[in-house]
């Protein structure tokens, strides 16, 4: 016979499962790791400058209202350093992020990081942070007007910056924790751009204008170069053959 109240306390005492799989999950984050991660991002992006841009607050505002803010100018906004912004405040500005400019987008990229790192540990019911940051790190090849904002972005960023977001990327991928599908995420935005050499990464293809903009090329380097190489080597085996062969 099921006695209630003994059934209660045995449960009270191992806990609650849910609970008990969060703690466990927030406890498997490798410490070192996370912090020399961190550390690195804050090193790489430390000589970072705003650029006049406008401030996430105002840009915030400016969307709730329907409204546009170009500049720091019309920015009643105090300037914030991009490391001033707490976690939960970048939580209620994930949503700026696909419309940022590349300069504003490169100043408050490290902030956004960090943030994510700290909310990775959290089920995707408590913040969608990490899944947007993630999210914007992911070339899309198949939209042309988002895969050219993508890359300008992604180049407007040096080696060690550069090298520090896909650190970032390896760690969510080896660090998902209680969430597989971030670690997909993360590993989808490895192979497409940031794992890839240069010489094989994406490239915007210059002078392939349609209807005033600049076309993205997605296919790699290796692959494009590849089919001019077969055509030349083919020539050159032409010109080479004997006269009477050529007839």
């Amino acid at each position: 016979m099921y006695d209630q109240q003994f059934g209660e306390q045995f449960e009270n005492a191992l806990g609650d499962p849910i609970e008990l799989s969060h703690l466990a999950a927030t406890r498997s984050v490798p410490t070192p790791a996370a912090e020399a991660l961190r550390a690195r991002i804050k090193a790489a992006f430390a000589d970072v400058a705003a650029a006049g841009e406008p401030s996430l607050d105002a840009l915030q505002r400016a969307q709730d209202a329907d409204a546009e803010v170009t500049s720091s100018v019309n920015d009643p906004g105090a300037p914030r350093h991009w490391s001033a912004y707490a976690a939960d405040e970048l939580e209620g500005h994930a949503g700026l992020l696909p419309v940022l400019s590349v300069a504003n987008w490169r100043f408050h990229l490290p902030a956004f990081l960090l943030a994510a790192l700290e909310k990775l540990s959290q089920p995707v019911w408590e913040t969608g942070l990490p899944g947007a940051v993630l999210f914007n790190l992911t070339y899309a090849a198949d939209d042309r007007v988002w895969s050219r904002k993508l890359l300008d972005r992604f180049q407007s960023l040096d080696a060690p910056q550069t090298a520090a977001v896909c650190a970032f990327l390896e760690f969510v991928s080896e660090n998902p924790h209680q969430e597989p599908l971030r670690g997909l995420d993360a590993e989808k935005a490895l192979r497409r751009y940031w794992r890839l050499q240069e010489r094989v990464q994406p490239t915007i293809k210059v002078g392939a204008a349609s209807a005033g903009r600049v076309q993205t090329d997605a296919t790699p380097a290796r692959s494009r170069t590849a089919g001019k190489t077969k055509t030349l080597g083919a020539l050159m085996a032409v010109l080479r053959a004997p006269v009477n062969d050529r007839a």
